[in-house]
């Protein structure tokens, strides 16, 4: 009785063949994702060729190139599949397909053990084995490590091409030690004058410190123009897709939710890049004015006086 009901629930439990059939069912249909699903389980048990393939065609619909690519080459290998042999061109005409949505990105300097995130996904870590491949588009490359500053660039990956880019990393300032404190005032000697005044250097570092906030409002200004360039490129790019459905609609394909994602992502640094400029600009003009202010209200001298021993003399300097 128990090897009756084992052996039915044997039976019962769909297999491999059961999975595919299903998936192709579900194609027919349109609904993609769960096609998947039923490759996936049919795959799982011994990485049959025939499901990898199949595998590679439903993410080949619903845009996941790289993964389509790389399931489609893992079918193509087992040459003595018959199966695969069958269908060798059409499966071959479909890797041809997939390249033309593919390119490659390596990232050359750094730091070892430095992550490299293409958009919002880490892509690898520092040094890079290889090239990388990357869905077609544009992308903000992004690498980053502790005890270093940040670096993100614009990266155009294209067709069949290597996109390359070198990074140098640099590292973070040490914080700075806090100010000493100024020593006692002494009282000159009966009879000596005191030293003229020394000529206050606030007015020199305000304006170091105004030149360096002209020069970050450029770049925030040169940033800012960049990604605005790079936001409409990747709107063009949406609106020219006849698969997206445009932005009022209640659902995206994968492939047009990324493209929005970008769009709004180097909006989002346009915005920034903009506002920080404006800012810098801000700050430099006032202390431009402020050190101008300083200099017309010291005029062109400055004196002192001090007191003598016992409060009995007085002695004043000028400096003209």
């Amino acid at each position: 009785m128990i090897l009756l009901c084992w052996s039915l629930l044997a039976a019962a439990e769909p297999t491999a063949d059961d999975h595919l059939r299903r998936g192709v069912e579900l194609r027919k249909t349109g609904q993609d994702p769960a096609a998947l699903e039923e490759f996936r389980l049919a795959y799982a048990p011994a990485h049959a060729p025939r499901a990898a393939a199949q595998m590679a065609f439903a993410e080949q619909a619903l845009g996941r190139w790289v993964a389509a690519e790389a399931h489609l080459r893992e079918a193509l290998s087992a040459t003595s599949d018959a199966w695969i042999s069958a269908h060798k061109t059409e499966l071959s005409e479909a890797l041809a397909t997939m390249g033309n949505h593919l390119g490659w990105v390596e990232i050359l300097g750094g730091v070892p053990g430095a992550q490299l995130l293409l958009g919002d996904a880490v892509l690898a870590t520092l040094p890079m084995s290889g090239p990388a491949r990357v869905e077609v588009g544009t992308y903000p490359i992004e690498v980053r490590a502790a005890g270093y500053y940040p670096v993100i660039k614009p990266l155009t990956v294209t067709p069949g091409s290597l996109s390359r880019l070198e990074i140098a990393l640099r590292p973070l300032a040490p914080p700075e030690a806090p100010p000493s404190a100024a020593p006692p005032p002494s009282s000159s000697p009966l009879g000596s004058a005191p030293p003229p005044l020394a000529a206050s250097s606030l007015s020199s570092r305000s304006r170091s410190l105004g030149y360096s906030l002209l020069g970050l409002s450029v770049a925030g200004v040169v940033v800012g123009v960049a990604a605005l360039i790079e936001r409409n490129g990747a709107a063009n790019r949406y609106n020219d897709d006849p698969s997206c459905p445009g932005t009022n609609a209640p659902s995206q394909p994968e492939g047009c939710q990324g493209r929005i994602s970008i769009v709004h992502r180097w909006g989002w640094t346009a915005g920034i890049g903009f506002t920080g400029g404006g800012l810098a600009a801000l700050g430099a003009g006032l202390l431009f004015w402020r050190t101008g202010s300083a200099a017309a209200s010291a005029g062109d001298h400055s004196q002192g006086c001090s007191t003598g021993p016992g409060a009995i003399g007085l002695a004043c300097a000028w400096l003209f």
